[in-house]
C-alpha cells in the first residue's frame, strides 16, 4: 500500500484466487513487477505491508513492490489503517485451496482485509476477481463464451473447484446488480510461468513437465518418460506475465457485467510436452500411459473474441517464448521452486 501515489492512478482493488490450484504466485509476482514497472514514477513515501519475516514468498523483488499490497497472508491490519486513504491498489490472490489440505491460512487474512480494513474505507473501490475454464459445463459446445457457463454441470474432474468458482461469477454479478459495485470478473485459460507450483504431483501442466524433464534430463537422460492420458486433449495455454498484464488492463479498462475470457493459443497435451522436451533439451523418449480416465475434459476452448475486440493491439507470448523463460527461472531457483 502506498501512502502517497499519483492522482491519475487507478482506485483497484484486486481479489481471489487462481485459476489453477497453486499458481497464483506465478502471475501474482508478474502483476507486482509490471504494476510497478509502470507506476514507479508516482510512488512517494511508500512503504511495504510485509517485513522480510513475514514475506509469503521469501523474494527480494515482491517486497520492493511497494505499490502492491499483496494480501495472500495479511495479518497485519495496522499497517493499512495507518496508510493514507487516498487510493486502494491492492493485488491479492490468496493461495489455492487443495481439498486434501483444508483451508488454507490465507483465506482468513483475505476476510481480515475484507471484514476489518475496509469497513473504514470511504473511497471508491474495484475488485477484480479470477474465475477458471473448469467452470464451463462438460457438455458445452466450443469454443464457448461467457453467456451458457451455468448451462448443466461442470467436468466432475473438477466438480468442487467448478462451483466454487461459479459462485464467485454470480457473486460479482449479484453485487453490481443490488450494489451498483465495480466488481468484475476475467475468466483467463489454463496459464504457467515463474514461481509457481514445480511440484510434479500437484503443479498445473507445463510446470509439472518442466520439473519432471529436468529431472529426467539430469538423472536419467535416455529413459522414456510416461505421461498420464493420451496427450489428445485440447488446452488453451498462455503466460503468466501476459495474464498479469491483462488484469492490470482490466483494472483500468473493463466494467462489463460479464466475465471477461481471456485465453492463449490453444495446442494439444502432446504437442506442449513435446515443445517442453525441445526447450529442455531432453532427448528422451515421449510416451502416453493411453489411460483415456486421466485426460479429464478432451477440451475447454473459450471463446476471446471480446476481449480481442477491446484490447485488440495485445499479442500473447508465444508458448516456446514462455516456456523458456519459465525453464531459465526453474533452472535458477529449482530447490526453493520444488518446495512450494
Amino acid at each position: 500500500m502506498t501512502k502517497n501515489v499519483d492522482s491519475q492512478a487507478s482506485n483497484t482493488v484486486l481479489l481471489n484466487s487462481s485459476s489453477e490450484h497453486n499458481t497464483c504466485s506465478s502471475w501474482r509476482s508478474s502483476i507486482a513487477s509490471e504494476w510497478n514497472a509502470r507506476h514507479s514514477t508516482d510512488i512517494k513515501n511508500t512503504s511495504t505491508l510485509f517485513p522480510p519475516a513475514m514475506n509469503p514468498f521469501g523474494e527480494d523483488e515482491v517486497l520492493s513492490m511497494t505499490e502492491v499490497l499483496l494480501t495472500g497472508r495479511l495479518t497485519m491490519g495496522i499497517e493499512v489503517e495507518k496508510a493514507e486513504k487516498k487510493f486502494a491498489q491492492i493485488v491479492g490472490v490468496p493461495y489455492a485451496i487443495m481439498a486434501s489440505e483444508g483451508v488454507d491460512p490465507a483465506w482468513f487474512g483475505l476476510g481480515v482485509l475484507l471484514h476489518r480494513q475496509f469497513q473504514t474505507w470511504n473511497g471508491p473501490i474495484k475488485v477484480v476477481s479470477i474465475l477458471s475454464t473448469v467452470i464451463f459445463p462438460k457438455n458445452a459446445h466450443f469454443p464457448i463464451d461467457a453467456s451458457p457457463i451455468y448451462d448443466g454441470p461442470p467436468h466432475l474432474a473438477s466438480e468442487s473447484y467448478a462451483y466454487s468458482k461459479r459462485s464467485l461469477a454470480q457473486l460479482t454479478q449479484w453485487y453490481r446488480k443490488q450494489h451498483k459495485c465495480d466488481f468484475v470478473s476475467i475468466l483467463p485459460g489454463n496459464f504457467f510461468g515463474a514461481y509457481g507450483d514445480f511440484n510434479p504431483n500437484t503443479a498445473p501442466l507445463v510446470n509439472a513437465l518442466i520439473a519432471k524433464m529436468e529431472s529426467q534430463k539430469e538423472h536419467n537422460p535416455t529413459a522414456p518418460l510416461t505421461m498420464m492420458g493420451t496427450g489428445t486433449p485440447l488446452r488453451q495455454i498462455m503466460f503468466a506475465y501476459d495474464l498479469a498484464q491483462i488484469v492490470i488492463w482490466a483494472m483500468e479498462n473493463y466494467n462489463a457485467n460479464e466475465p471477461l475470457i481471456v485465453a492463449g493459443e490453444e495446442f494439444s497435451i502432446s504437442q506442449i510436452a513435446q515443445l517442453v522436451s525441445e526447450q529442455v533439451g531432453f532427448n528422451g523418449y515421449l510416451q502416453f500411459d493411453n489411460d483415456t480416465k486421466n485426460d479429464g475434459p478432451l477440451r475447454r476452448t473459450a471463446d476471446t473474441s471480446q476481449f480481442e475486440r477491446l484490447n485488440p493491439s495485445f499479442q500473447m507470448t508465444p508458448l516456446s517464448t514462455g516456456i523458456k523463460k519459465t525453464i531459465e527461472w526453474y533452472i535458477i531457483n529449482k530447490s526453493k521452486a520444488l518446495q512450494k
